[in-house]
């Protein structure tokens, strides 16, 4: 996908059964932001599904509104915990908005496993600035960042099947591994293709299936 020549989205998504627990989605709104959220429900099967279908609903209803990230945390937080309250099951999440003219990119974190800026020179860095998962306590507030994104940068948002990977000798992937995974795929090049990410990973974890929910989303602001 494409927003004003600027920026380029790709994603790829396996869930481990029928259905699945992760969920994203993007809009594009007033010229060239775009708005994105990722989300995981904890869980698995048909519970975790109706529960991630509840969160597109909550999504479907304040994303018109909301050019906030923490804001927009918060509210989908309370809808979540007045749904799922008295269960338990809870969802981690990611917001961004992302000015495509300027590469100003705000985000907050709802207990998600931390994205990654990938740099022109090859380097990456995690951004770990986040509060509690979505439906967890009610209030909840949400720490906002930013940060500057470049021409030629990539932003990769994934689930938390990325980095639960084990091998035969039972070591995590975690996101040290994850991290040299996406340096070895060529995540940031612009011709990229997911089955080389998707390759490594299995290779890590000599599978011929992800053991979980796999969701990753790749953001690359054009040269």
């Amino acid at each position: 996908a494409e927003t004003s020549r600027q920026l380029k989205f790709a994603h790829v998504y396996h869930p481990s059964g029928l259905v699945g627990g992760d969920f994203f989605d993007l809009l594009a709104v007033s010229g060239s932001q775009v708005l994105v959220f990722v989300a995981d429900v904890m869980g698995h099967g048909v519970s975790a599904a109706l529960y991630t279908m509840q969160l597109r609903a909550l999504w479907d209803e304040a994303r018109p509104r909301f050019s906030r990230p923490a804001a927009f945390l918060e509210q989908i937080n309370a809808g979540l915990h007045r749904l799922a309250h008295d269960s338990d099951y809870f969802a981690t999440g990611l917001f961004f908005h992302l000015e495509a003219a300027t590469g100003r990119l705000r985000y907050a974190n709802a207990g998600h496993p931390d994205p990654v800026l990938m740099h022109k020179d090859g380097s990456i860095r995690f951004l770990n600035e986040h509060g509690p998962g979505l439906g967890l306590f009610q209030p909840a507030t949400f720490p906002e960042s930013e940060v500057q994104m470049e021409p030629g940068e990539t932003l990769v948002a994934y689930t938390d099947g990325a980095v639960e990977l084990f091998n035969a000798e039972g070591e995590e992937m975690q996101e040290s591994g994850l991290a040299e995974a996406l340096k070895r795929s060529g995540i940031g090049a612009a011709g990229f293709h997911f089955d080389r990410l998707e390759e490594i990973l299995l290779k890590f974890s000599n599978g011929i299936r992800f053991p979980d929910d796999l969701t990753v989303l790749r953001v690359r602001r054009a040269d």
